[in-house]
């Protein structure tokens, strides 16, 4: 099969060929054109066909648009032969033209910290150091260790795999042996040149790389390692290979991976877990542990007893990630939604003029609606609410904004942005599994939220969403704001411990700690549970769900 594209993007505009051996399934275009690598990695819908992020324009005769497609493209795009790539297979003498903006440069904000740079370095002598790794799901975030374990550098770039889908299962089911090995390879290859292109920078500077510390989910890590992925595609799901052990890849140092503890809470959770576990302040027992990433990981730890786990996939709705005005937290991303006389006014990243709407402005601006009562518990928008309140002014005017397109309720926002019914579902889901989750883990022991004695949230949502907005929106359980604290990556700081060690704790103690908790850890099975639907509706609420120890 050989497909030619145009990368418009391209001063010159040259065409590319992609020659692709018969495949034993069909290939999905937007997985060929960004998934394989052709093309820059960006953030896409994972194939759901409902962000129009991978716009292409037939050269050849166009496949006939399918309804998705008439609902996201003009009639004048489809007219021109513009379809998206999710929606439609390849074949062969395909003829593409593909957008500037469909090839988004990569991002790597790599960054040396000066002021402890290694003396050797500064002298121009080499030095070696060690080199923690979070691969995420979405992105890539790295810090190199000196000698003491102290950072000296680090960076974040896009995970290189997100142009495959966005989501874990897309991910797998891309480098699935039906698709034939290119697509494994592809999963495996694109990790280990990001891995090399680090070590290769800090190799320019005259540091050479030991050790690296993987992080990841285990799909991402067995993704990454080019190992046997069945497993985690179907249930009743399983882990073939548990971590906590040495693994090698061409060209790069030995990498350790943290023990993966479950088919879906991996190193990225144990890091975590040794991090906040030594931290300071000593921690607070019982501990709920919530990395709320693309893949909800959580741990609740209580003194002297194993480990309780859970996981539940959260999708990227809140990286605003397949939403319909979402995207990354960027220069223009929308943070927040205040009040003004002139009504919504939009906070952005950098003071730029909005671009697009990231997690934490999407909670934002459904805290606010849900306040004034345009919205309710289930997420459905009221235009004919009434009743005092002191924003009245602002519900009577943004429910005449509201108009109707294809079906369903759309709120115009400032800066040509809007909100759908459908983004306030997608957020309302991602609510209802988190919240199941914590819920799930502290009825599992027997614990009211009142007697945890720490909530600590992980991951870059968890350190920059408002923590009372969370629990107004019934992510957490009520009145907990005052024991629930953000931590940041801890998955990054742990992989770090894991190799230069804490203050009184030797990397290999740390490892071998983490070691005994997987052999310790019981996990739930939510989403195999027979109950887990009918529970899962329950907390399809904003606000705390009317079941289980969120009523203590």
């Amino acid at each position: 099969m050989r497909i030619i594209f145009s990368a418009l993007s391209s001063p010159r505009g040259e065409r590319r060929e992609i020659d692709i051996p018969a495949p034993l399934t069909p290939i999905n275009l937007a997985t060929l054109l960004w998934g394989r690598g052709h093309l820059p990695p960006r953030p896409l819908c994972a194939g759901i066909g409902h962000c129009g992020l991978c716009r292409v324009r037939f050269l050849s005769a166009p496949p006939a648009p399918c309804l998705r497609e008439r609902d996201i493209l003009a009639h004048e795009e489809l007219t021109a032969g513009v379809r998206l790539a999710c929606c439609h297979d390849a074949h062969d003498a395909m003829i593409l033209a593909v957008s500037p903006e469909s090839a988004r440069p990569k991002t790597d904000n790599t960054r040396l910290f000066d002021d402890i740079l290694p003396s050797s370095v500064q002298e121009g002598k080499p030095c070696e150091a060690w080199l923690a790794v979070d691969l995420g799901t979405t992105s890539i975030a790295w810090e190199a260790l000196d000698v003491q374990g102290r950072p000296f550098a680090g960076g974040q770039m896009l995970n290189p795999q997100m142009g495959a889908g966005t989501d874990v299962m897309a991910r797998l089911a891309a480098a699935s042996p039906e698709r034939g090995t290119e697509g494994a390879n592809f999963m495996r290859d694109t990790v280990q040149a990001a891995l090399a292109d680090i070590c290769g920078a800090l190799h320019a500077q005259g540091i050479t790389v030991r050790e690296i510390c993987l992080a990841a989910n285990p799909a991402m890590t067995l993704l990454a390692l080019g190992l046997d992925s069945s497993g985690l595609r179907a249930a009743p799901y399983r882990l073939d290979f548990h971590g906590g052990q040495e693994a090698h890849l061409p060209g790069l140092p030995p990498l350790w991976i943290p023990p993966l503890l479950a088919p879906f809470a991996g190193g990225d959770l144990s890091a975590g877990i040794c991090a906040v576990l030594h931290a300071a302040p000593s921690p607070r027992f019982p501990l709920l542990l919530a990395d709320m990433g693309t893949n909800g990981e959580f741990a609740l730890l209580r003194a002297g007893m194993p480990p309780l786990l859970a996981s539940v996939p959260l999708g990227p709705a809140l990286e605003g990630i397949g939403l319909r005005c979402g995207g990354l937290a960027e220069e223009g991303a929308v943070t927040a939604f205040h009040v003004s006389p002139a009504g919504l006014t939009p906070q952005t990243i950098g003071g730029a003029p909005p671009l697009h709407i990231c997690g934490v402005g999407y909670l934002s601006l459904i805290r606010l609606l849900l306040s004034i009562g345009l919205l309710d518990s289930d997420g459905h928008f009221r235009p004919d609410a009434s009743g005092p309140h002191p924003l009245a002014f602002l519900r009577t005017r943004l429910a005449a904004s509201l108009s109707t397109e294809r079906g369903e309720p759309v709120l115009p926002l400032p800066g040509g942005l809007f909100l759908t019914a459908s983004d306030v579902e997608s957020l309302l889901k991602v609510k209802a599994a988190f919240s199941l989750a914590v819920d799930s883990l502290l009825s599992e022991a027997g614990l009211c939220p009142a007697e945890t004695g720490e909530i600590v949230l992980a991951g870059a949502l968890g350190q920059y969403a408002p923590l009372d907005a969370l629990t107004e929106l019934g992510f957490l359980p009520p009145a907990s704001v005052a024991k629930t604290r953000a931590a940041g990556n801890t998955s990054l700081r742990g992989a770090a411990l894991l190799l230069r060690g804490s203050n009184n704790c030797r990397p290999d103690k740390l490892r071998e700690e983490l070691s005994a908790l997987h052999a310790q850890a019981h996990t739930l099975p939510l989403a195999e549970s027979p109950f887990f639907h009918e529970r899962y509706i329950l907390h399809m609420r904003f606000g705390p769900a009317r079941v289980g120890s969120f009523q203590c």
